[in-house]
């Protein structure tokens, strides 16, 4: 390639990353539009203070990555003794064909999800869950101004011990807590775990016969702490570490970039599911109808290998009642949640059929994504149905990239004879016209026109393969069937191929063509010298 056409290349590249800049600017100008503090209030969320705040009985406390519950009208029913924050703790154990769980009557929250079919870098079992007080719980305030999390709940449990699963068996767990004697309002939490699943199912139920305890029957569904590390290049896992949510039919996403730095925003809007997500794995929280917002909290400590990026999220879940009439609480609450905590396989997520697969980050939405989604992944999921190589598939992908975009390698090459054909008229047009550049650029582009040459074909074959290659290694760097991978045999099948393919492309490409621009201000440089003596 000629360098005017290099230039021409790089221009076009230029213009396109611009454009996409500009593009993303917008859309996070947008959501960031979306983003609602409530200023006085008792309880909110601000993103200046470096602090999330709630209310506890009057007193403000400063709790980092504690969540809000909405600031609500106190009530003058007595404070009875919080009887539900005492008991014994038990834990029990739920083993499936894919992962080990622990979930603990405390709290009525996993403790542990160590994958089974996927180990460290090291083959040692990991834990996703960080937080070992429990990842998952509920956050709602009392009418006697009690601002609760299930976290110093002790829980009754339906069973003495847990089960290991198979297949399509199913094992539930349930739990129950009496949260006021009066009103005789129970706290209801059930686990559904599958044999065969990552899905896990997360019901929650609130039950009184009297006003509810429990303020409108609001209450947040809280994800604490980030996924458990398993890759050997750790700074590489923890850039990909992030959360993402789905408002409406917009991604907003959430990243604790830098050390020492609160991150956190709070959404309103329906919010079809909220996710903690790293390189390789998630942990989804998908409620039954889309939730009315999403709190958001992220924190990152250290740097490099050592850097740590800690998350809370919580689902928001209206208040029944308006702000000044909190006298009709007698409904029960009955609502359904999935958790999906395990790998980012496209084909499993995309079976839940909430656009999961929309965390997945394959670069642009609008340009590279397309060719991900309905292109690369067919592809790949075709080619593991013949071969259980990966190195094999590898080889042949790159093969059939090359295949499909042979006829743009074609129309490269036939522009470029084009061009070496007309170039002996170039040179004589320079000659005759050397002192006039006006007409020099007249009578080339006539020139181009007879001869039917373009000298920016050259480089445009080749730009159009670039979304096609882009959205090639978004999907192969954080594809879950290529991690941990030994691919160090075919390394050296690549390299033959790609001295091959070096060695066919120099033999069929004409000679380079020199540029005209360059020649022209060689005249003029002559020229303006000749003035000067």
């Amino acid at each position: 390639m000629d360098r005017q056409s290099l230039i021409g290349f790089g221009l076009i590249f230029v213009i396109i990353v611009t454009w996409s800049y500009f593009v993303s600017q917008f859309y996070e100008s947008k959501q960031a539009s979306d983003v609602k503090e409530k200023a006085g209030q008792e309880t909110r969320v601000d993103s200046r203070d470096g602090k999330l705040t709630r209310s506890n009985g009057g007193k403000n406390e400063n709790e980092n990555g504690a969540i809000q519950v909405r600031s609500l009208p106190s009530q003058t029913h007595a404070k009875p003794v919080n009887f539900y924050r005492m008991g014994t703790e038990k834990k029990l154990e739920v083993e499936t064909e894919l992962f080990r769980a622990a979930v603990s009557s405390k709290g009525a929250t996993l403790v542990s999800f160590v994958q089974k079919k996927h180990l460290a870098y090291d083959h040692s079992f990991f834990d996703l869950i960080t937080d070992k007080s429990g990842s998952t719980s509920l956050l709602f305030k009392m009418r006697n101004g009690d601002v609760v999390s299930t976290k110093d709940v002790f829980f009754q449990v339906n069973v003495n011990e847990g089960k290991q699963l198979r297949g399509d068996s199913i094992f539930v767990l349930k739990f129950e807590a009496l949260m006021d004697s009066v009103s005789e309002t129970k706290l209801k939490i059930e686990y559904e775990f599958k044999g065969n699943s990552y899905v896990v199912g997360y019901r929650v139920g609130i039950e009184s016969k009297g006003e509810s305890a429990i303020i409108g029957n609001a209450y947040q569904v809280v994800w604490t702490g980030g996924l458990g590390f398993s890759e050997k290049d750790r700074k590489d896992e923890i850039s990909f570490s992030h959360v993402n949510v789905l408002m409406g039919d917009e991604i907003a996403k959430l990243d604790a970039e830098e050390e020492k730095v609160v991150y956190k925003q709070e959404l309103e809007g329906n919010t079809k599911w909220v996710t903690v997500q790293n390189k390789f794995f998630m942990a989804a929280l998908i409620p039954s109808s889309p939730s009315s917002g999403v709190y958001l909290y992220g924190e990152r400590t250290g740097t490099d290998a050592n850097a740590v990026e800690t998350y809370t999220v919580a689902l928001k879940e209206s208040s029944s009642e308006k702000s000044d009439d909190i006298t009709n609480s007698t409904h029960n609450i009955n609502k359904l949640y999935l958790l999906y905590i395990g790998p980012m396989d496209y084909e499993v997520i995309k079976l839940l059929k909430v656009e999961l697969e929309r965390a997945m980050d394959f670069g642009w939405e609008w340009l590279t994504r397309p060719f991900a989604e309905y292109i690369i992944i067919p592809l790949f999921e075709m080619l593991e149905n013949f071969f259980t190589s990966y190195g094999i598939i590898l080889i042949l992908f790159a093969l059939i990239i090359k295949i499909v975009t042979f006829p743009l390698t074609i129309s490269q090459t036939r522009s470029m004879r084009v061009m070496t054909a007309v170039q002996p008229k170039l040179k004589k047009l320079q000659e005759q016209y050397k002192n006039d550049p006006m007409r020099l650029r007249t009578e080339m582009s006539k020139l181009y026109r007879e001869s039917g040459a373009n000298p920016l074909s050259g480089c445009l074959p080749v730009l159009l393969q670039f979304p096609i290659l882009i959205a090639l290694f978004n999907v192969f760097r954080s594809s879950i069937q290529l991690r941990q991978q030994g691919l160090s045999l075919y390394y050296l099948t690549f390299n033959i191929l790609s001295i091959l393919q070096q060695f066919v492309t120099n033999k069929f490409t004409p000679t380079p063509i020199k540029p005209i621009g360059i020649e022209t201000i060689h005249i003029k440089t002559k020229k303006k010298k000749g003035g000067d003596k």
